[in-house]
């Protein structure tokens, strides 16, 4: 199920906004993580199989995050590092969901991932992010 969070669909108003690709194995994960994040500047895309995230990853976004079972982490970096335009995002991964650091601790690295609590990186992140566009708006 692809999903999306936009108070619009005005083309112009979707560029100026950050987009979240949020990718769980769980729909109900999905909603929870969504709620979460009611943000009106973010457009939070929600994928929940690895052929949603395929046809997902050919649009752009600014960061992504992932909440899967640990035997299905390995593909969906990969998944999304070898998408041209999501090979320099940041991904954010759920570290509550890794219960096993070594094999991760080789993982994430190569996928230049980052274990976290995703809401607290998320909002992190897109705190970053408003105070850059509030600096460009005032120049």
């Amino acid at each position: 199920m692809v999903s999306s969070i936009s108070p619009s669909r005005d083309f112009s108003r979707t560029l100026n906004k950050t987009r979240l690709l949020l990718v769980s194995d769980s729909a109900e994960q999905l909603c929870r993580l969504r709620a979460s994040l009611n943000c009106a500047d973010v457009e939070v895309r929600g994928v929940s199989s690895l052929e949603e995230l395929q046809s997902e990853c050919a649009s752009q976004h600014s960061l992504a995050a992932i909440d899967v079972n640990p035997t299905q982490l390995p593909a969906v970096l990969d998944t999304i590092r070898a998408s041209r335009d999501h090979s320099e995002i940041p991904v954010f991964v759920e570290n509550t969901r890794i219960d096993q650091p070594q094999p991760a601790a080789g993982l994430l690295p190569r996928y230049r991932a980052m274990p976290c609590n995703l809401h607290q990186m998320i909002q992190a992140h897109l705190g970053a992010h408003r105070r850059v566009k509030v600096i460009h708006s005032v120049l």
